[in-house]
C-alpha cells in the first residue's frame, strides 16, 4: 500500500485532496474515499460525495509536463470517439485539476465512475458476445485521428528490443532462453509492410469494464499510440482470451477475435503471417516487465499474474495452435462456400419463418457472400422481413437432381450500405426493384448456420458455419 502512495508522495491523509476536489467540482460533501490497487503507474481512487461516486486519477509523480500533456490528449480524444469511455468533467473549463500542498503538487484528472466490474476483477473470461462488442469498439478505435505526439511505454512489443537490451539481467531460466529466441526474429518484421492505426495498446481484462446493465466500458487510454493495427489484436489475444486451462478454447477465442475483426478491416497476409510473433512478443513483454518489477521489489498479486499469463501464452503458442486457429477459419469459408455454391446451382430455394404459432413458407433466388459470411436478400415491407425480425430462426431448403439439404440458423439484419450494394452487385436483376439508398432493402447474414445435406445414395452430411 505504501508504494502506492509513494507515486505521487502522498505524506498526508488522502481526505484533504478529496475535500479540495469536491469544492472544486461542486461534488457536494465528502464522504469516502476507496483505493483501487490495480495498475503499475498513477494513483486512482473511488471518491464518494453526497451527490454520488467518481473516479479520481492522480497522475504519478514521475510524469513530466510532455508526457502529462500527451496523456491529457488522449484522454480528451477518447471522449470524443464513438466508444464506451468515462466521461472526464472539467474544471474550470480544464480537465486537468492541481492540488497545491507544502510545494506539492498533485495533478488529478476525474471521471465518470462506472458502477461495475473489470474482468480483472470478477476473474472470467469475455463471452463471445463481449467479444464481438469489444471487438466494435477496437474497430472504432482505429478510425480514430489523433493530433499528438508519440508516448513511449515499455510494456508495447514494439519496443521489445529496447527493454529486451535493458532488462535483460532479470531474467533467468526458461524465460531468458524464450525472450532471447524471439530477439533474432523481431529484427527480420518490416514494420513498413504494416497498416498502422491509433490503437489503444492495452485492451486487456483490467482495462474493460462490465457494468451492471452488461455494458462494456474501456478504460485508461496511457499508452494508445499510432501503431501496427495488429498490436490490439495480440494484446487482446494475450489477456482477454487466454483461458490458463485450455488451449484449444484460447485457440477458439483467439480465432473468434480474428473473424470479427475481419467484419470491420480485413487483415492483410502480411499481417496474418506476422500475428503469431506479435502474439509472442507481447507475452515476451509480460515476462520482461513482470520479472523486473520484481526485482525491485515489486512482487504484488497482481504483477505474479500477469507473470503466470504471459509464460502461458508463450506456452501455447506451437506452430499446431496457429495452424488450429487459421486452419478453422480456412475450413470454415470452405463449407460456407459448399452451401453458397448449391444455393445458386439450385436456384430457387425455400425459407421457413413463424408468425405466432403458425409456420410460413415462401421461395427465394438469391443469395451471396459478404465479409466471409452468407447472405440473402428481401424487403422490409415484406411480412417475411417482419417475422424475421420477431424471430430470427429460420430454415432454409433446397433440391437440385438427387441431394437437398437444410439450412438452419439465425439471420441477423445488416444496413449497411455496403453490404446491401454487395448483393445488389452479385445479382443485378434485383437493381430493379431495390437500391442499396432505400428504406426497403433489406440483407441478413446467417449467424451460426448449421447446413445438412441428404441424397437417395449417401449418408446425410452436416457442415457447420
Amino acid at each position: 500500500m505504501d508504494d502506492l502512495y509513494e507515486r505521487i508522495n502522498l505524506t498526508f491523509d488522502l481526505s484533504e485532496v478529496s475535500i479540495n476536489v469536491c469544492n472544486a467540482y461542486d461534488f457536494g460533501e465528502f464522504v469516502s474515499n476507496e483505493l483501487v490497487e490495480v495498475g503499475y503507474e498513477d494513483f486512482n481512487y473511488v471518491l464518494t460525495t453526497q451527490k454520488g461516486k467518481y473516479f479520481v486519477k492522480i497522475f504519478n509523480k514521475e510524469r513530466n509536463e510532455d508526457n502529462l500533456k500527451k496523456y491529457l490528449d488522449r484522454i480528451k480524444l477518447s471522449s470524443e470517439i464513438e466508444v464506451n469511455s468515462p466521461h472526464v468533467y472539467k474544471c474550470n473549463d480544464e480537465i486537468l485539476y492541481v492540488y497545491k500542498k507544502d510545494n506539492l503538487e498533485f495533478r488529478l484528472c476525474v471521471f465518470e465512475y462506472i458502477d461495475g466490474q473489470s474482468f480483472f476483477d470478477i476473474d472470467l473470461i469475455p463471452t463471445e458476445e463481449d467479444i464481438k462488442e469489444i471487438v466494435r469498439q477496437m474497430a472504432l478505435i482505429h478510425k480514430a485521428k489523433l493530433d499528438s505526439k508519440f508516448i513511449y511505454d515499455p510494456w508495447t512489443l514494439t519496443n521489445f528490443k529496447e527493454e529486451y537490451a535493458m532488462k535483460s539481467e532479470c531474467l533467468n531460466g526458461s524465460d531468458l532462453l524464450d525472450v532471447s529466441n524471439l530477439s533474432f526474429e523481431f529484427d527480420n518484421i518490416d514494420f513498413d509492410k504494416l497498416p498502422y492505426s491509433f490503437v489503444h495498446g492495452d485492451i486487456i481484462s483490467s482495462n474493460v469494464i462490465k457494468d451492471r446493465n452488461n455494458k462494456l466500458w474501456i478504460v485508461d487510454w496511457s499508452v494508445s499510440n499510432y501503431f501496427p493495427r495488429i498490436v490490439d489484436i495480440v494484446v487482446t489475444s494475450c489477456n482477454l482470451c487466454l483461458d490458463p486451462g485450455s488451449k484449444e478454447k484460447t485457440a477458439k477465442m483467439i480465432g473468434f477475435i480474428i473473424n470479427e475483426y475481419e467484419k470491420y478491416n480485413k487483415l492483410t497476409e502480411y499481417e496474418k503471417e506476422i500475428l503469431p510473433l506479435f502474439f509472442e512478443l507481447a507475452n515476451a513483454m509480460g515476462i520482461i516487465q513482470t520479472n523486473y518489477q520484481n526485482s525491485i521489489g515489486n512482487q504484488s498479486e497482481e504483477n505474479n499474474y500477469w507473470l503466470k499469463v504471459s509464460r502461458k501464452g508463450l506456452e501455447y503458442s506451437t506452430n499446431e495452435f496457429w495452424k488450429q486457429i487459421f486452419n478453422n477459419d480456412s475450413e470454415r469459408r470452405s463449407k460456407m462456400k459448399e452451401v453458397y455454391d448449391f444455393l445458386k446451382k439450385c436456384g430457387t430455394f425455400y425459407i421457413a419463418t413463424e408468425e405466432g404459432e403458425k409456420p410460413r413458407v415462401r421461395p427465394f433466388g438469391v443469395v451471396n457472400i459478404f465479409e466471409d459470411k452468407l447472405y440473402i436478400q428481401t424487403g422490409k415491407s415484406k411480412n417475411v422481413s417482419k417475422q424475421m425480425q420477431v424471430n430470427p430462426n429460420v430454415e432454409i431448403c433446397a433440391f437440385k437432381d438427387d441431394t437437398w439439404v437444410r439450412i438452419e440458423g439465425k439471420v441477423v439484419r445488416d444496413d449497411r450500405k455496403e453490404a446491401k450494394e454487395s448483393m445488389l452487385n452479385a445479382n443485378p436483376m434485383l437493381k430493379s426493384m431495390y437500391s442499396a439508398d432505400d428504406d426497403n432493402t433489406e440483407v441478413l447474414y446467417f449467424e451460426k448456420a448449421k447446413a445438412t445435406f441428404y441424397s437417395f445414395t449417401s449418408q446425410p452430411k452436416v457442415v457447420e458455419f
